[in-house]
């Protein structure tokens, strides 16, 4: 028995080796691997074991092996061996079902290697502002597997040039293209804190919808009243989607730069869609967001004093989502948003809109008393908006890199949309194309303003000690 399984192992470290080899292009022939289906079942098996390691690479180390997803896992090697099958016909040599199969398992742990360095150097933001992009890394990947896989059907089969085509178009329909097409699932899953979850209130229960005006009427009774001769600024946040946490932080990241950085102190509101905040927080709806908005308009100097309204959530072409399950909302348009922002007598409007396909918004908020920044033109949708980011891309490099250091909204945002750029190219992503509108009122109104704030910052920072 010992010796049988020290010959089983010895022949799938031969069969791993030639793998290796055959990844680099050595020349090698069949006699160079060790064909049986002992082999074929182990190296099946390994392939298992490394898709748990790319699932690690992937999910991070704290998570729980998902039987469920087996099946998922093994069809791919189904397909391979199928494969293998039908080439097995077009040569008529039926070992073939069994030699192809073994052959092209065999370099998986080196692909293996690559793959996870990949992750990890994409992980640490090595393609973020490098010369070459994740996209083009992963673009050499696929035409170096391809490769590896047409010379190990020159191995099994030989130089047969006609045969050849026929059986790599086979391998190609049969094994590779329909992976993309069919769900997947990682044998190694990502722990989910269900029970926090859970323990969450739902926005339909009677408590929470009884408290929500509480909430508001809170939120707004707490607003300081303008300073005469200042200009001040008002911030609305509204972060419109409940179902990921990025809206909510990215909502509460640019409240807390916008009062610390922009002299808005008492001087915030928050409207959010998310059961972490339910209890604390009124939720963003289109009816919360009017009532806000005209409250704001009787607080501040209409003459004088700037909204900065900030909105993030996912977006439609034309339309900002509002959701907050199972409550049924109306999404924002533009004009209803024109519509309430005119109603509440507010004249000096900065809007930004982080939100794909959000620069269907510039045209029918735009006048010469506006700054509108978003994420995106009307066209392509905006990137970033994972339940784990922080921020979305947007977010991250308009208000967490740029805005941190200029007082200039339209300075920071041709900073992001550069950075953004990058970003996209660097991942391989279409561009969003920010847009940016500025009236020639607001121009003015905002250098004014920014002055302002340099004379503050400057006379701050003598009398520290």
């Amino acid at each position: 028995m010992i010796p049988v399984i020290g010959n089983t192992a010895r022949d799938l470290a031969v069969n791993l080796r030639s793998g290796i080899r055959l990844a680099l292009w050595r020349p090698l022939t069949l006699a160079d691997f060790r064909i049986s289906a002992d082999q074929l079942v182990l190296l099946a098996l390994l392939q298992l074991l490394l898709n748990v390691a790319v699932s690690i690479a992937a999910n991070g180390p704290d998570g729980y092996l998902d039987w469920e997803a087996l099946p998922y896992v093994v069809f791919p090697i189904v397909l391979l061996m199928v494969a293998a099958y039908a080439v097995a016909k077009i040569y008529g040599r039926d070992s073939i079902a069994l030699e192809l199969p073994i052959v092209l398992l065999s370099p998986a742990p080196l692909f293996t290697v690559f793959f996870i360095l990949q992750e990890f150097l994409a992980e640490h933001g090595v393609f973020d502002d490098g010369p070459v992009s994740e996209h083009s890394v992963s673009l050499v990947y696929i035409a170096w597997v391809g490769i590896v896989f047409v010379a190990g059907l020159i191995v099994v089969g030989g130089r047969d040039w006609r045969r050849l085509g026929v059986a790599a178009a086979v391998l190609l329909l049969g094994a590779v293209l329909p992976q993309a097409y069919l769900p997947y699932r990682d044998l190694w899953a990502p722990n989910e804190d269900v029970v926090v979850e859970e323990a969450l209130p739902s926005v339909a229960s009677e408590d929470i919808l009884d408290l929500q005006p509480r909430l508001l009427d809170q939120e707004l009774a707490a607003l300081t009243p303008e300073r005469r001769g200042v200009i001040d600024l008002y911030f609305i946040g509204f972060a419109a989607y409940d179902e990921q946490d990025v809206f909510m932080k990215e909502a509460g990241s640019a409240r807390e730069l916008i009062e610390e950085r922009f002299d808005a102190q008492g001087r915030a509101v928050s409207l959010v869609n998310n059961r972490h905040t339910l209890t604390k927080t009124p939720i963003a709806t289109v009816t919360n967001l009017a009532a806000a908005l005209r409250h704001v308009g009787k607080v501040m100097n209409p003459e004088e004093d700037i909204l900065f309204l900030f909105l993030t959530s996912h977006g439609l072409p034309s339309r900002l989502e509002v959701r907050f399950e199972p409550l049924d909302l109306r999404p924002l348009y533009p004009t209803a948003l024109r519509q309430a922002l005119d109603a509440a007598g507010i004249k000096w409007r900065v809007i930004v809109i982080s939100a794909c396909y959000s620069g269907g918004f510039v045209g029918p908020l735009q006048d010469e008393r506006t700054l509108i920044i978003t994420a995106a033109d009307g066209e392509n949708t905006s990137f970033g908006c994972s339940n784990d980011a922080e921020l979305t891309y947007f977010g991250r490099a308009f208000f967490d890199e740029h805005l941190k250091a200029t007082y200039a909204f339209d300075e920071a945002y041709r900073r992001a949309a550069a950075t953004i750029a990058n970003w996209e190219k660097a991942k391989g992503y279409p561009p969003s194309r920010p847009q940016m509108f500025v009236g020639s009122a607001m121009a003015a109104k905002l250098k004014s303003y920014e002055a302002r704030l340099k004379v503050t910052s400057a006379a701050a920072s003598v009398h520290q000690p």
